[in-house]
């Protein structure tokens, strides 16, 4: 037995979850993880302890499971690496991306493991949640501006949980519950885990965007094989909206620095509701991974005596290597112009 082997306990002050976790060493000098839980959430990490043992991929390992005099235990791997949030954003664009497939194909093995045969219907399941977050929203002190045009999508939509499949899921899966240990990617923490449609795992992406295009891009590409079903976007857009209906009543609790957190990425959003599914498919595909595309620039404007005009109007753009776009304008004296317009644009140059 691992416990039985302690021999250096440090309390780990990381994470929202509500057990108690400790970096612990044995006799023979191995670090790993010990998670302690109350007897109440007890079964809940039992449940994480033995479907986390089916995952064939890499995560932050279940090793043993029992008792002791501190409560009821669970130990897994130590991961001796860097948060993913913070170290992937600094490596190069092949890289984030390379390590955006991994995360994508980790997922994909995290939702071989199926749901429960006694589970209600999907359309059913998340219908339920749907009506809950929409309620905590129409409850909630704070509203977004524009909020009602999010219910009106997320009624409109909803229909498109019908017939849908369901797994496992992570319950949380972004770049911010990742670690990079020796240049490998490792995912952590399934204590908000769940079992419904394997595509509604993708809402969190916004979360991966904002930290690094590129690996979001990566995502999807590992996760889909490269062949992103058409379907997939208009359900992304669903569970998009829904989650970022949800953010504001969530953020509440947690005080003003959660609330502005969300605020931003619910404008983001907004701004370009109206064609919700197309702008989510061109984000995507603007995002460079391993080769130059020059539709990145389409969406940049210079103002061009007194008018915004679009960048491939007032130039011609070529691609010149695999890595390398090149942009001639047709007047010189815009040069340093659209210069600018591109380094305070989001397209990661």
């Amino acid at each position: 037995m691992i416990y039985d082997q302690i021999k250096q306990i440090t309390k780990v002050d990381l994470g929202w979850s509500g057990d108690e976790k400790y970096k612990i060493v044995t006799n023979d000098n191995k670090a790993y993880l010990l998670r302690i839980a109350s007897e109440k959430n007890a079964p809940h990490y039992k449940e994480i302890f033995d479907l986390a043992s089916q995952i064939k991929a890499p995560i932050c390992a279940p090793i043993e499971y029992g008792e002791c005099d501190m409560g009821t235990y669970t130990i897994f791997s130590w991961i001796d690496g860097e948060d993913a949030e913070g170290k992937v954003p600094t490596l190069d664009k092949d890289t984030q991306y390379a390590l955006g497939v991994d995360a994508g194909k980790i997922l994909r093995e995290i939702h071989k493991i199926p749901a429960p045969d006694t589970l209600d219907s999907w359309e059913v399941r998340f219908g339920k949640k749907i009506d809950k977050k929409i309620k905590a929203y129409d409850e909630c002190a704070l509203k977004y501006e524009n909020g009602e045009k999010f219910k009106e999508f997320i009624n409109e939509n909803r229909h498109l949980l019908k017939d849908r499949p369901q797994a496992f899921q992570h319950g949380d899966y972004h770049i911010g519950n990742m670690m990079l240990e020796n240049g490998k990617l490792i995912v952590i923490d399934f204590d908000r885990y769940d079992f419904g449609d394997p595509w509604q795992e993708m809402n969190r992406i916004v979360w991966s965007v904002k930290a690094s295009p590129e690996f979001a891009k990566g995502t999807l590409d590992g996760y889909f094989d490269n062949k992103i079903p058409e379907e997939f976007w208009r359900l992304l857009a669903l569970y998009i909206c829904t989650n970022t209906l949800s953010s504001l009543p969530w953020a509440i609790p947690f005080g003003e620095k959660e609330i502005t957190t969300m605020k931003p990425q619910y404008k983001e959003i907004e701004t370009k509701f109206d064609k919700t599914i197309e702008s989510l498919k061109r984000n995507f595909s603007d995002i460079r991974a391993n080769k130059a595309n020059p539709s990145i620039l389409d969406r940049i404007t210079v103002d061009y005596y007194g008018a915004p005009t679009p960048i491939n109007q007032m130039a011609e753009v070529r691609v010149a290597d695999a890595k390398t776009i090149t942009i001639q304008p047709w007047d010189s004296t815009t040069l340093k112009a659209m210069e600018k317009a591109i380094l305070a644009s989001d397209i990661g140059i």
